[in-house]
């Protein structure tokens, strides 16, 4: 024989069941959404940002080419120009020299902050001699090198130009902007930002000891995608911070230098986490909300019927108080019977 449940409080149960379906519904739906989301807010965010500081980048490039092109043609026709020093600091430009094929120098012009030498190192001969090659097969354009560390806390970028009379013109740049633009980003407990040059070398990153010893950082999936001059956004483990990292990278067309913007996965899954205790909560308010107006009208309904159960019960015991026409009940709010409908 099957139970008997009042009437009550399977009224209370469909009531609660159908009010509370919805709800469910809508918190799992947010719940398995919202690493998705979050996923997809970085990878928009992210790549934005590394597009902007890639075009500061670009814009600082081209501001020290339009510098190095107005100073050169001017040493080449021996006018001088006041002031040139002190805009080469601004610059981060340590020097602008114009030397013979052989690299040996005719003239040059040195920044404030630097001392002046008479001739480059047989080392840095040897290392600008290719680049004055390539220079001279593409006459008016600027060729970088790599990233050149010139001592133990300083790293340089040669630039060379081809100039007439098998001349050329060669500065050295600073990597102190770069650094600065990278230290102005942080997000997160371990979102940052990191440069490297056309090889995949760290020019400046978060950790020092990676920038110290120009940390060759090629091994990473969209490092590899910015030495080939990609954009994107990309999902790797960096043993820098021991953690799988979600990043949105892209190049700076001139120089190549790659711009990357990591944070760890582990912060998307925790805010994803956030928004799940948050549904979570939502949703378990709203049941219980739901079953005490589910409770309520449930009792609105059952209590006249049980009035009317209890009054024939008192008919068929043969009691002092007779089925009358009309049955008695405390109850304010009575629904009226299909009759009346």
């Amino acid at each position: 024989m099957l139970p008997r449940i009042k009437l009550k409080y399977i009224l209370f149960i469909t009531f609660t069941l159908i009010a509370s379906l919805p709800v469910l519904f809508l918190a799992g739906w947010v719940q398995e959404s919202a690493l998705d989301k979050e996923v997809a807010s970085v990878k928009e965010k992210h790549l934005l940002v590394a597009r902007n500081l890639t075009g500061d980048l670009e814009r600082y490039v081209l501001d020290v080419e339009s510098s190095l092109e107005l100073i050169s043609d001017n040493m080449l026709k021996g006018i001088k120009i006041d002031g040139v020093p002190r805009h080469l600091d601004s610059l981060y430009l340590r020097y602008l020299r114009i030397t013979d094929a052989q690299g040996h120098i005719t003239q040059q012009v040195t920044a404030l902050s630097q001392t002046e030498k008479e001739q480059f190192s047989p080392k840095t001969i040897t290392l600008l001699l290719p680049i004055m090659k390539t220079a001279r097969a593409t006459p008016g354009r600027v060729i970088y090198s790599d990233l050149v560390r010139t001592g133990e806390n300083e790293t340089t970028f040669y630039l060379v130009k081809a100039v007439a009379n098998k001349h050329y013109v060669i500065a050295a740049l600073s990597t102190t902007h770069i650094l600065a633009v990278q230290k102005q980003i942080s997000f997160g407990r371990r979102g940052h930002v990191a440069i490297v040059d056309r090889t995949g070398r760290a020019i400046a990153h978060p950790l020092p000891g990676w920038v110290k010893s120009s940390k060759d950082m090629s091994f990473l999936p969209p490092v590899k995608a910015m030495m080939q001059g990609k954009t994107g956004v990309s999902k790797f483990y960096t043993p820098a911070m021991k953690a799988d990292m979600v990043a949105g990278y892209t190049v700076v067309p001139t120089t190549g230098w790659g711009v990357m913007v990591p944070q760890p996965f582990g912060e998307l899954e925790e805010r994803a986490n956030d928004v799940r205790h948050i549904a979570l909560t939502i949703a378990l308010v709203g049941i219980a909300i739901s079953g005490f107006i589910s409770w309520y009208i449930a009792s609105i309904l059952c209590n006249p019927i049980q009035a009317v159960v209890e009054a024939t019960e008192l008919e068929a015991d043969g009691s002092d108080n007779p089925l009358v026409s009309s049955v008695t009940t405390t109850q304010r709010f009575i629904p009226m019977s299909c009759a009346y409908c």
